[in-house]
């Protein structure tokens, strides 16, 4: 399910010895693939409205998953790290592809492909990842699954239903978490969602209790029931442990995860008592903070709150993302942002960056009382947000960023990208549009089509006329030097009508020449899938007939 799967080199080194480990396995029961579909339930659904592929239906013993970027799956395609390591897959008939990721991935990387008659054994799959093995046509194989640790309570997979406001992620959604028991009084209502069971542990039994993962990978949150985020407290793996303390009597803990996972938790005697009261805090105090929708997306419903810094004017900061419009202006331009250090005098605080117009920012820090961040490194198109739920105070001490010389204008012949769509037009192929922007070339000069077999075959048409494109460069591609003038550039370098290919991603003022090694014969230059448009600056790079 992903177009452009990659892996590092160590994991084609585990592929490729698997394929010759021999398993006697001639009393195994030989199994067929069936045929899934990936039906969209919630969001981001980026494959369309459904997709579908010949899958390994896992065993119901190796609690597989069947949910993923907002498909639901039939029959469940994801099979958990800890069933999925030490796992061996022989194909009897057909062929396979292997893939693996977590499952909230934009993407899953490509292992390879099981041919008729190799095995393949599963190693080196981190704790919060699944495998899946798909192919476009049926297939026949056999399985042989370890047996995991069993020491421990198991996590159960619970539903967020929507039965009020704001529900901010969608009618539904889903995880696996510790559901706690009913002695300690859980709450399972959060923003608007009722809860399956009780995900949400009160602070009285939370604090002095110790959570243990003895499989799989958990992580911790803590917060108000009320709050539109909960403070990240850290992730625990197979063997590790945590002891809860200092959580807010109105503050409540929740341990979840994408995949399943085996805890044990011990709970203290009795609760400690209240920490006492902080004392008077200097600084100036964060705002409480609206967002208001007056355009779209608005992804997290018509209205949200929270504590939030607002800048001063002079720093030239905004009030709109995502089709919000906040009553203050909290977001930082990168030019102030970057040398900015900021001190938490009372509470704690969250410290994001990204552009304003995608749809998630990344946490730079948390950070609480007495301690400080300097902000750096942000790029010239993000924006410095800093939040919290709760009320906090803070001292701002801004200074300008060492100077850093433009870089000299690029050289070369600018070409701007095209929006594109990659469609099934052959028989055999009938999986949804691929999206993004590419490079298009005069049609003597480069293909319009892939020249792959089965769901993989594409013919590229622009986004906007439906007309032909022609992306894919012929031979002469080798010695293209190519620098990212704007945008995220990704150049693909591959033989012609294979499912293996090299990706090399570039940021504005990075360059890569196309080298081709044999038997590779063309080259690509596009994006991300549903990227923005990008342009490069092309040298050494003259389209010729194609042969």
């Amino acid at each position: 399910m992903t177009r452009h799967p990659t892996r590092t080199v160590w994991l084609w080194a585990l592929f490729a010895a698997s394929l010759f480990y021999s398993v006697a396995s001639s009393a195994q029961t030989t199994f067929a693939s069936e045929f899934a579909t990936w039906t969209c339930t919630s969001a981001p659904c980026p494959w369309g409205p459904t997709d579908t592929s010949h899958a390994i239906a896992w065993p119901a013993t190796a609690q597989p998953i069947a949910a993923r970027l907002g498909y639901t799956v039939s029959p469940a395609a994801y099979l958990p790290a800890r069933f999925a390591n030490g796992a061996q897959v022989k194909v009897i008939t057909g062929s396979a592809n292997v893939y693996v990721g977590a499952p909230s991935a934009a993407s899953h990387y490509y292992l390879g492909t099981i041919n008729a008659g190799q095995t393949f054994t599963v190693t080196g799959i981190a704790a919060s990842e699944v495998v899946s093995v798909q192919s476009a046509d049926q297939f026949t194989y056999q399985l042989t699954l370890p047996t995991p640790q069993t020491t421990g309570s198991a996590s159960q997979l619970l539903s967020w239903n929507c039965t009020g406001s704001p529900c901010p992620w969608g009618q539904s959604s889903s995880a696996h978490a510790i559901v706690w028991p009913s002695t300690t009084q859980p709450v399972s209502t959060r923003l608007g969602y009722t809860v399956s069971a009780g995900a949400y542990l009160p602070a009285a039994a939370a604090n002095g209790a110790t959570v243990k993962i003895t499989n799989g990978t958990a992580g911790l949150y803590a917060g108000t029931p009320n709050a539109p985020s909960h403070v990240y407290l850290g992730e625990l793996s197979a063997g590790q442990s945590a002891e809860i303390s200092g959580l807010a009597a109105d503050a409540v803990l929740s341990v979840q995860s994408d995949v399943s996972f085996l805890y044990e938790v011990t709970y203290a005697a009795a609760p400690p008592p209240p920490p006492p009261p902080p004392p008077p805090a200097s600084g100036t105090a964060s705002q409480f903070v609206t967002w208001s929708c007056t355009g779209s997306p608005c992804p997290w419903g018509s209205t949200d709150t929270g504590h939030a810094i607002v800048w001063p004017d002079a720093e030239q900061p905004i009030a709109n993302r995502l089709g919000y419009t906040v009553n203050y202006k909290v977001y930082l331009p990168a030019a102030s942002a970057n040398g900015l250090t900021v001190k938490i005098n009372s509470g704690v605080a969250g410290l994001y960056a990204g552009s304003p117009d995608t749809n998630s920012h990344r946490l730079l820090a948390t950070i609480a009382q007495g301690e400080s961040f300097q902000v750096s490194g942000l790029l010239a198109s993000e924006v410095l947000s800093v939040q919290n739920s709760g009320s906090f105070a803070y001292e701002l001490t801004f200074e300008a960023p060492p100077p850093v010389d433009p870089p000299p204008p690029p050289t070369g012949t600018i070409m701007d990208s095209v929006n594109a769509l990659w469609r099934c037009d052959t028989p055999s192929c009938f999986g949804a549009d691929w999206v993004g922007p590419v490079i298009n070339w005069p049609s003597w000069a480069a293909y319009s089509n892939n020249d792959r077999t089965g769901n993989g075959s594409r013919t590229v048409y622009s986004a906007s006329t439906g007309e032909k494109l022609y992306p894919y460069m012929g031979s002469w591609a080798n010695g293209c030097q190519v620098t990212a003038v704007s945008g995220t550039v990704l150049i693909i370098e591959w033989e012609r009508g294979s499912e293996t290919w090299r990706e090399t991603f570039l940021e504005p003022g990075e360059s890569h020449t196309i080298t081709l090694i044999a038997p590779e014969d063309g080259a690509m230059i596009e994006s991300y899938d549903y990227g923005p448009p990008f342009s490069v600056a092309l040298n050494n790079c003259t389209p010729q007939p194609l042969p």
